[in-house]
């Protein structure tokens, strides 16, 4: 008996190992829904076969090799450009968790539709566009510039305060007063109480903006804003984010754009020569040299915080200054890119600068 009961122990043991190490585990790629509606959700419509409403489908046949990369891809579709826009998908989706197969990684295949509809495409676009219009009436020389997309700023800023809802619209009205910061924000239409004030938390998590300018003077301006809240979307956003956030350190990239003139440094040193007044007074003095500032590039183009760093003469410190003086306004801003909440934003540069007196 206790001979058989043995015999029947170490069969079953057999048995689980044989069928572990038969254990295959297909190829997986992170996504909220699986592999066909991510690439559906990212995929860009043919704008050509949009206007035209034209539907139709793309088969992808993706081999993944044992490092998780795809290495080989087969296309069929109805239309060329849904085979280009779907490939255009494909590309992106790296990083794959390989096949296994008796716990080790192996090259496998898997094979991805995706759907064109462009009714559903239409759908998707609205519920993702978050619409900024300028309230009528307003005459201003230069509109308030933001430092990027208006759904990269609402996106960046969204939290989700009740999950049993799956959408919502709020329609705002907000200011950009003479400093670039967002005020007088009020909800002018609801469709649930709960999300206005998360809109109203939005906008006032704006970064700094660069306000409307008339006649040389900064002054207010308001617009009109339609927030649509779409739970999916706000999910495969954060997503991306978390994923396209990872590569941006991975690849160490500097998050600062600095301030530039147009053109260039050199452009600027031309033009800082050209515009240089030596006078028979400067040539007296006998000194000859470089005469140094320092000063800041603010987020409207505009230069100040003058400092001198190293002078020379009186007469070439100040021909100096109104030299560089001359640039002002003409220098595109800094730009700083929130890792944290995937948007750009305005920033101040400091430069210094060396002016030369040879003659």
């Amino acid at each position: 008996m206790k001979n058989r009961l043995l015999f029947l122990l170490v069969y079953t043991l057999l048995l689980g190992s044989l069928h572990a190490q038969n254990k295959y585990f297909p190829p997986y790629y992170p996504t909220l829904n699986g592999v066909d509606e991510y690439a559906a959700w990212y995929v860009v419509y043919p704008d050509s076969l949009l206007r035209k409403e034209v539907p139709g489908e793309a088969v992808c046949t993706v081999r993944i090799d044992s490092m998780g990369n795809v290495a080989d891809k087969q296309t069929t579709a109805s239309h060329p450009l849904f085979a280009r826009a779907a490939e255009a998908v494909i590309d992106r989706m790296d990083h794959w968790q390989p096949a296994l197969l008796n716990g080790k990684c192996i090259d496998t295949t898997v094979v991805i539709r995706i759907p064109f509809n462009p009714d559903a495409y239409h759908d998707k676009v609205w519920r993702q566009n978050q619409v900024l219009e300028p309230c009528r009436g307003q005459h201003v020389d230069v509109l308030p510039s933001f430092p990027d997309k208006i759904r990269a700023l609402v996106m960046g800023n969204m939290r989700w305060p009740d999950p049993q809802v799956q959408t919502a619209v709020a329609v705002c009205r907000f200011t950009v007063n003479a400093e670039g910061k967002v005020e007088n924000a009020h909800i002018l239409k609801s469709t649930n109480p709960v999300f206005d004030k998360e809109a109203l938390h939005i906008l006032s998590s704006f970064p700094q903006l660069v306000p409307a300018q008339r006649g040389g003077k900064a002054v207010p301006f308001d617009y009109y804003l339609t927030i649509n809240f779409w739970k999916l979307d706000l999910e495969y956003h954060l997503r991306y984010v978390e994923k396209a956030r990872k590569d941006f350190e991975k690849a160490q990239i500097d998050p600062y754009t600095p301030a530039t003139y147009p053109g260039g440094t050199i452009a600027l040193a031309q033009f800082i020569q050209a515009q240089l007044n030596i006078t028979p007074e400067m040539k007296a003095t006998g000194k000859k040299g470089r005469v140094i500032y320092s000063f800041d590039v603010d987020i409207d183009g505009t230069m100040k915080n003058f400092k001198l760093v190293r002078g020379l003469h009186p007469l070439m410190d100040a021909e100096a200054l109104r030299v560089l003086q001359l640039t002002d306004k003409k220098w595109r801003c800094e730009y700083h890119f929130n890792t944290g909440k995937w948007y750009r934003e305005f920033s101040v540069s400091r430069f210094t600068m060396p002016v030369y007196f040879n003659w």
